[in-house]
């Protein structure tokens, strides 16, 4: 799946659909087995993610993996942190703009402006971020978003 399947009017509008009543760590701990059921159901090599604000609360790692998935979630972790968008819609915004990040004095090599983490709302305001890492971007970005929408009971 490439990027340019999702538009950034749809990623908007599932970061406006996907909000949360409440979360704590045992949503994060069900939200991130919920990814690792996903990935093992389908044999994904992904590198799973669920934080609280900046607390790791949930991390797992599926066969085929290893540690620079760990190092792409984190980086794209702190995409959503600082922009407060999913990290996919970023990633299409420097495809207008490339310099988006270096614009505005940040490290490059800290944020990752692709794909597959998602921020967690509740009422519009973020409270952590949930992600995988290790497909295509967009294709990490689907297998983040349909797992929160089951999560959150979303038709």
């Amino acid at each position: 799946m490439s990027p340019a399947t999702f538009t950034s009017l749809e990623l908007a509008a599932q970061e406006r659909e996907l909000q949360l009543s409440g979360f704590g760590h045992e949503d994060a701990i069900a939200l991130g087995m919920s990814l690792v059921e996903l990935a093992r159901e389908r044999e994904l090599p992904v590198a799973i993610g669920v934080d609280i604000g900046d607390h790791r609360v949930f991390r797992g790692s599926m066969p085929g993996t290893c540690g620079d998935h760990d190092r792409w979630l984190d980086r794209k972790f702190a995409a959503v942190r600082r922009f407060d968008r999913c990290s996919l819609e970023l990633e299409l915004r420097t495809r207008v703009q490339p310099d988006y990040v270096g614009d505005r004095g940040l490290d490059a090599a800290a944020i990752a402006l692709v794909g597959g983490a998602f921020p967690l709302r509740i009422a519009g305001v973020a409270v952590g971020v949930a992600g995988v890492a290790g497909l295509d971007s967009a294709d990490d970005h689907a297998l983040t978003v349909e797992a929160l929408t089951a999560f959150i009971g979303k038709p």
